[in-house]
């Protein structure tokens, strides 16, 4: 299926919240939404590492885990270009 997204949002426990998006879907644009405005996240995908996985199709996604088994970050595998997230202190982290 083509056009989907990933959500990925640090928690303040460490953990790392995802969420699958489909097309026209924007309804994880809520947490951002305050008294008459939105408050938008900033678009980091012309920066490295994302820069260079932009384009490329997602082949493999597998959770990293903590030693109780929560999930505290993600590799993404963009067909052969690994890309690792992790959370630090409520944030995600390249």
């Amino acid at each position: 299926m083509t056009g989907q997204g990933l959500f990925l949002a640090g928690q303040s426990d460490w953990t790392l919240n995802l969420a699958e998006t489909c097309p026209g879907d924007d309804r994880w644009l809520d947490p951002y939404d305050y008294d008459g405005g939105r408050r938008l996240p900033r678009d980091a995908s012309t920066e490295p590492p994302f820069a260079s996985v932009s384009a490329r199709p997602l082949t493999e996604l597998a959770s990293i885990r903590n030693e109780i088994n929560e999930v505290i970050g993600l590799r993404l595998d963009f067909d052969g270009q690994i890309l690792t997230l992790k959370t630090w202190q409520g944030k995600v982290k390249t």
